[in-house]
């Protein structure tokens, strides 16, 4: 489509303006309009040289009085250009919904199509005006998904240019993914080829294994023309979505089921095993059975273990924070079922944040929830998804799990603690470190293979658990974290990362290991005061010295 820019200028000393209705349309000159059609009796329905109306100038230009004024004085809201672009059209490019409600209000055509077949939203995906395209579909209901003279949805177009928000509101709208165009190319083919890898994965994540296997025309899937493009990146991550595919949604495969489990099965085994060789082979070496100190100090660790054990089952299974899906979602979908209805009303669309649709679960989430791939569910202050609990962390198993990691930590260090005296202790053991070791390999096989596991082990949950606390004290997640930058709830003045969540250390922690969770209720931010206030409090200061 072509874009036509307003390139004059008014003002002292720059060029003025031509005696035409279309630079006085251009710059909203309302008294110019009436003085060239009441006084000089200029048309209004005519096209200048070259073929554009004054409604096309005033409508670019969001001039809403000189529209009224042009529209009432013989302008034709419908009127095409000589490549069949309305008004409509032009007020599209720079995303003036004022304008066009004006304009359909007066109208105007929602579904009218210039030459090439681009409706309003075509041309509203072309140049990324997400909150025009919302605005009209919901209110005016065009078509998010009607195809161009190519066979080009405007989903092909938010792909190509790699406009995300486009993508997830037309997604979320029900705008089908598996659409070919002429060449056979599907919105993820156009993505793969500009190597738009964020695009990519926001069709993967929200399509079918089937997207993936799509050929064009010339036999080439979206991987393989991303890899005939140079995108080497894209072409990994689509080929290993389609493994994912397969693993996740394998069917009735056994191995599909079993994928599932992540790696919980072999982490429980682990501790089960480290527990058993600690209680076979360390233990028997304390006077437990007269409730000495030392073999209740050794007991304790295998009390601690348990009830981390404990946890670790309850964070297994528990509800991560699961937000309700809508019944539509993007997995049972059928092609004749209507457009999904939008909440025109929800102060999170209508404030421009779009990165709270889920074009999966076709729901508009909470701030601080994310889509988890694994899980395919949205989940209420997503931490991160962890493959050796085979659950996603969030709102409401974070303390069990936090709780399982100091249990574990603790457990750990008693119970290395405890097995180093056992084997030190052995009045026949050397005093030399490699005379030790090479004599408890030999005595103590089973204490010194559980003290060495343990110890490699230790290094690893202790990080992790200091990652979390940390976090916990400044009601932050990984997620949040890791992709501060992406979510505009973080960004404060200037641009720099700013975590309205954070409510001090003490309320931090306290609200989540008591309340077993943390309300996203952004904590007041003080104003700042001006250089004017801080000059009167100093001025006072200096009058009471």
């Amino acid at each position: 489509m072509e874009v036509v820019e307003e390139t004059t200028e008014v003002g002292g000393g720059e060029e003025f303006l031509k005696n035409d209705v279309y630079t006085a349309a251009a710059y909203g000159d309302v008294e110019k309009l009436q003085r060239l059609v009441e006084v000089e009796g200029c048309s209004l329905a005519d096209p200048d040289g070259i073929g554009y109306y004054a409604l096309q100038w005033a409508a670019l230009n969001n001039r809403t009085a000189a529209l009224q004024y042009i529209i009432e004085n013989g302008g034709d809201v419908n009127a095409a250009d000589n490549t069949g672009q309305t008004a409509l059209h032009w007020s599209t490019v720079h995303g003036h919904i004022q304008t066009a409600d004006h304009l359909l209000k007066e109208g105007a055509q929602v579904d009218a199509a210039d030459m090439y077949g681009y409706q309003n939203t075509h041309v509203a995906a072309q140049y990324g005006q997400t909150a025009f395209l919302y605005h009209i579909v919901t209110k005016w209901n065009a078509d998010p998904d009607v195809p161009d003279s190519d066979g080009r949805s405007p989903l092909h177009w938010a792909a190509y240019k790699g406009f995300i928000d486009c993508i997830r509101l037309l997604l979320f709208l029900d705008a089908y993914s598996g659409r070919q165009d002429k060449e056979g190319y599907t919105p993820l083919h156009w993505a793969a080829i500009k190597g738009n890898l964020e695009a990519c994965t926001m069709l993967v994540q929200a399509g079918k294994k089937e997207d993936l296997m799509v050929q064009d025309n010339t036999g080439l899937t979206p991987a393989q023309l991303a890899s005939d493009s140079n995108h080497q990146q894209v072409a990994i991550f689509l080929g290993n979505a389609t493994r994912i595919f397969d693993r996740l949604y394998g069917g009735s495969s056994q191995f599909g089921k079993l994928s599932k489990l992540g790696h919980a099965p072999l982490l429980w085994c682990t501790i089960i095993a480290l527990l058993a060789t600690y209680m076979y082979s360390v233990i028997p070496g304390f006077n437990i059975w007269n409730l000495s100190l030392s073999g209740l100090f050794a007991w304790l660790g295998v009390f601690l273990a348990t009830a981390g054990l404990v946890m670790f089952y309850r964070c297994s299974r528990k509800d991560p924070g699961y937000v309700k899906m809508n019944p539509r979602n993007s997995r049972n979908i059928r092609d004749d079922e209507p457009l999904l209805k939008v909440d025109l009303g929800n102060p999170a669309l209508l404030a421009g944040n779009w990165s709270q649709l889920c074009a999966s679960c076709k729901i508009v989430r909470p701030l601080r929830a994310k889509h988890c791939s694994t899980c395919d569910r949205c989940v209420e202050q997503f931490d991160h998804h962890c493959p050796w609990v085979s659950n996603c962390i969030g709102k409401k198993n974070k303390r069990d799990f936090f709780m399982f990691l100091l249990l574990e930590v603790s457990a750990m260090v008693i119970t290395g603690a405890v097995t180093i005296i056992r084997t030190v202790r052995d009045p026949a053991a050397p005093k030399r470190f490699g005379a030790w070791l090479n004599y408890s390999a030999t005595h103590h096989p089973g204490a010194l293979s559980f003290l060495i596991t343990d110890f490699f082990l230790f290094f690893g949950v202790v990080a992790l658990t200091i990652v979390q606390a940390t976090q916990i004290s400044r009601n932050i997640t990984t997620n949040e974290m890791a992709n501060g930058m992406r979510y505009s709830y973080l960004r404060g003045p200037g641009g720099r990362f700013r975590n309205p969540y954070d409510h001090g250390i003490r309320k931090n922690c306290s609200d989540l290991l008591i309340n077993g969770y943390n309300e996203d209720v952004e904590h007041p931010e003080q104003p700042s005061l001006s250089a004017l206030e801080l000059g009167m409090i100093q001025m006072a200061s200096d009058r009471a010295l």
